[in-house]
């Protein structure tokens, strides 16, 4: 069968010839499972059994035009997949636990199906984390994503979040989790907020912040304006959106911060990590 089959084209002023890219780029997970199946569990390039890291490929790639869709996908194995790749592969020393893995997945399936929240209940010691700031990181690197919201119970713990993730010493040394992922795109700092404005910057897009509870609650304006910024610029650019992570809270400061940032989720249509 002609590739041409698999994708459509245009022509535009002067002849040039331009595919139109599929608008939705990941595979679903039904589309995996029958992909899976057809290869009969192995690499459909090396054919070597594939593991837990496999990966729902595009045989025209996806940059080129190549529609998501079973036709034109193929199960490979991870080493075979990043051979493949044509500078969109990056060399992470991140190596997913279970439970991280399937929140990266089961949350990229929301987001492929447009759902607004998605809601993770972690245990201590889980590895959640990590997971929310993986799954940022690939949601970065996909375009789906420019800025991270994080919001903590404790002023220590918002501390926390901010240098455990990248810090940098006097002689300009990065430090931190952040040297989990490759460098060549990653999130960049993740700085401590109470109510200093901007929260994130237009020209740092790839950054975040990280806030408590009681400033969302305390200085709801600052925060609401961030949402209504974000939200004016996710009409010019669709990709313009955030990823949040919360802790379980109670109380009625509990109930209030969730409303707030329930509502500037719905604004800004993001994926809400409890």
């Amino acid at each position: 069968m002609a590739s041409d089959a698999l994708f459509k084209c245009h022509a535009v002023k002067g002849g040039d010839v331009v595919t139109e890219r599929d608008t939705r780029r990941l595979f679903r997970q039904d589309q995996r499972k029958v992909l899976f199946s057809l290869a009969e569990g192995r690499c459909q390039i090396c054919s070597a059994e594939l593991g837990e890291d496999w990966n729902a490929d595009h045989r025209i790639p996806w940059s080129e035009g190549g529609p998501t869709t079973i036709e034109n996908g193929q199960a490979v194995c991870g080493p075979c997949n990043t051979s493949k790749g044509t500078g969109s592969q990056y060399a992470d020393e991140f190596q997913a636990r279970p439970f991280q893995r399937e929140v990266l997945f089961q949350a990229l399936e929301r987001i492929q199906e447009k759902q607004r929240f998605s809601v993770v209940l972690a245990s201590p010691g889980s590895g959640k984390t990590l997971a929310y700031q993986a799954l940022a990181t690939h949601l970065f690197r996909l375009g789906l994503i420019d800025y991270v919201a994080v919001f903590a119970p404790r002023i220590a713990l918002a501390v926390q979040c901010e240098t455990t993730w990248m810090w940098v010493d006097l002689n300009k040394q990065v430090h931190g989790m952040c040297h989990l992922f490759d460098p060549a795109k990653r999130f960049g700092r993740i700085r401590h907020k109470i109510k200093e404005t901007p929260l994130t910057k237009w020209s740092e897009p790839g950054t975040g912040f990280v806030a408590t509870y009681c400033s969302l609650v305390h200085n709801e304006s600052v925060f609401m304006e961030w949402g209504g910024n974000i939200e004016g610029a996710s009409c010019w650019s669709p990709t313009r959106r955030s990823f949040a992570d919360q802790i379980p809270m109670t109380g009625k400061m509990a109930a209030r911060s969730r409303e707030l940032w329930s509502s500037s989720c719905t604004s800004m249509r993001c994926t809400r990590f409890c």
